[in-house]
């Protein structure tokens, strides 16, 4: 069962913030303003006067350990109870993170994959990837180049048309990342840092700071690409198989599983209407250019 917003919320209490992100419902209770001016600043675009009757609810506390420990801070799930106790430095990672879980966990109704996608000169681009390829970094890349954006976290597949939906989350960079965005787009404003289990510290960037109107409409998949980074590595694109294809996007899918029979057709489905590649990644600039010449030898 989804954790829907109470109906004694919907009456709104001044700390709700509501928010409508692609096609995820967000509901944040916080009294605390700084979380709430940084959720803001993300995500202010998708901010909607009421929650969606599905929106998933989260909420930010400060309690007090002791004068040893200082504040400490608990994110919560409208049903799940405390997600996750934090500093303060990590909230807004653990926040992104607990409203992964929840999608992963109640929207089931779409099929889910590991991914960042992007739409480049009308055509749908899929990167399915393990955390550390690098496909957030060339998500934001292509971004700045003029692609519009999808996700760099889940593709959400809807099993009946097959259309992907936009969930365009704030990129979440790593702290390498960091200026290799930041040289690619001068001006780029990465200075906030927050610090991120596993993965140290990080910066979030909203896409409506790299341009207008970045988000994505509900479209086909025209290409599925296996990204792996290395840094000094010659950026390269070798054409795979559909079946090759169908079993590593397999290994990306978070729920397959669940829609039994339909889900093994679904990922067969959307390779063969796609073209598949594997993607050596290098600098950002030329890998960029190698998928803006897949597109458009594509479209030749």
């Amino acid at each position: 069962m989804m954790p829907t917003v109470s109906g004694s919320a919907r009456k709104s209490s001044p700390e709700l913030l509501h928010f409508r992100i692609g096609v995820i419902g967000v509901s944040l209770d916080s009294r605390i303003e700084r979380f709430r001016q940084e959720y803001l600043k993300l995500y202010k675009p998708y901010q909607v006067a009421e929650p969606d009757r599905e929106a998933l609810a989260l909420s930010i506390r400060r309690y007090w350990k002791g004068w040893w420990k200082g504040a400490q801070f608990e994110i919560r799930g409208n049903k799940e109870g405390v997600l996750f106790a934090a500093a303060e430095e990590e909230v807004l990672p653990h926040l992104e993170w607990a409203l992964n879980w929840h999608i992963a966990l109640y929207h089931t109704q779409y099929l889910q994959i590991h991914a960042s996608l992007v739409k480049l000169d009308g055509k749908t681009i899929l990167f399915p990837a393990s955390p550390g390829s690098g496909k957030t970094t060339l998500s934001a890349g292509l971004v700045i180049r003029g692609a519009d954006y999808f996700s760099d976290e889940f593709a959400l597949i809807d099993p009946k048309t097959l259309l992907v939906c936009p969930y365009p989350k704030a990129f979440c960079v790593k702290e390498g990342s960091i200026p290799i965005l930041q040289n690619f787009c001068p001006g780029l404003n990465l200075d906030s840092r927050w610090i991120k289990k596993r993965k140290g510290p990080v910066a979030f960037l909203d896409p409506w700071l790299i341009r207008e109107n970045p988000v994505a409409a509900p479209s086909q998949i025209d290409y599925v690409v296996f990204p792996n980074y290395s840094p000094r590595a010659q950026p390269a694109l070798t054409a795979i198989s559909k079946a090759e294809a169908a079993f590593n996007l397999n290994r990306h899918s978070l729920n397959f599983l669940n829609f039994r029979e339909r889900g093994i057709e679904m990922l067969a489905e959307l390779v063969q209407s796609a073209d598949c590649y594997q993607l050596q990644a290098g600098e950002l600039g030329p890998t960029c250019e190698l998928i803006n010449q897949l597109v458009r030898n594509g479209r030749d």
